[in-house]
């Protein structure tokens, strides 16, 4: 990975310092220059995603937020797509405490929630007054685990798939996908003891969280340490 950055760097350097100064021919190197850079960008985060799935350190268990977990994943999202309608549902009355390696849990959730970015951005291509829709739900799964459910209306999980089989590695339908994506996700959600969900089980279906946008919808199924109740108690009266 070390020599990629100097690569993009001189390939950059190139085309601001000499395509000024080429006659003959400018398409030509502005498209080798692109090129180059692209495929450095390419290769920077296939490796990326591979050194994070195969050095997947221990996770560091503390007590934290899950609302607050995944604001920080969605607040990075709306600013860079402001074209796509995002929704944060399930903590109008209480936060769930998980006790999660923090930093682990927004990888594994941005993973899921950049799949259904560019799921709902490829359709919007194709249809311009298609709006897009990335929501993001917890939803109490049994007495003592949340579900965090993503749901969009993009393309959907490819049909000619195994759900099950899209969480292997190297398995990928996208032009430019590694096939580590959910794989990562997988391996971090078993280091806490938790599941990954693909589609709509019948409990998700019957939850009023369940929107049925129409595209793919993934769960992460994590335990509950407690439930903080203290945004629907009433607040006392100043004195």
């Amino acid at each position: 990975k070390n020599p990629l950055t100097p690569i993009q760097l001189s390939a950059e350097r190139l085309k601001r310092k000499y395509l000024g100064q080429i006659v003959e021919d400018k398409e030509t190197f502005s498209q080798c220059t692109d090129t180059i850079i692209k495929h450095v960008e390419d290769i920077g985060r296939m490796v990326s995603e591979f050194s994070s799935f195969a050095r997947m350190p221990e996770p560091v268990m503390k007590a934290e937020s899950l609302q607050q977990v995944v604001e920080d994943v969605i607040i990075l999202q709306k600013q860079a797509h402001d074209s796509i309608d995002f929704k944060v549902a399930g903590f109008e009355a209480q936060d769930y405490i998980v006790n999660i390696d923090a930093p682990q849990i927004r990888q594994a959730l941005a993973n899921l929630v950049q799949n259904a970015v560019d799921s709902v951005l490829a359709k919007h291509e194709a249809d311009h007054d298609f709006t897009p829709c990335v929501h993001v739900a917890a939803v109490l799964y049994g007495d003592d685990e949340v579900a965090v459910v993503v749901q969009d209306n993009g393309l959907g999980l490819p049909k000619e798939e195994v759900p099950s089989r899209l969480t292997e590695p190297y398995v990928t339908h996208k032009a430019k996908g590694t096939g580590l994506g959910l794989a990562i996700v997988k391996k971090i959600v078993e280091d806490h003891q938790g599941e990954i969900i693909l589609g709509v089980p019948e409990w998700l279906r019957e939850n009023a969280f369940y929107e049925g946008l129409g595209g793919a919808t993934v769960s992460l199924v994590l335990h509950i340490e407690s439930v903080d109740l203290s945004k629907s108690q009433p607040q006392a009266k100043a004195s």
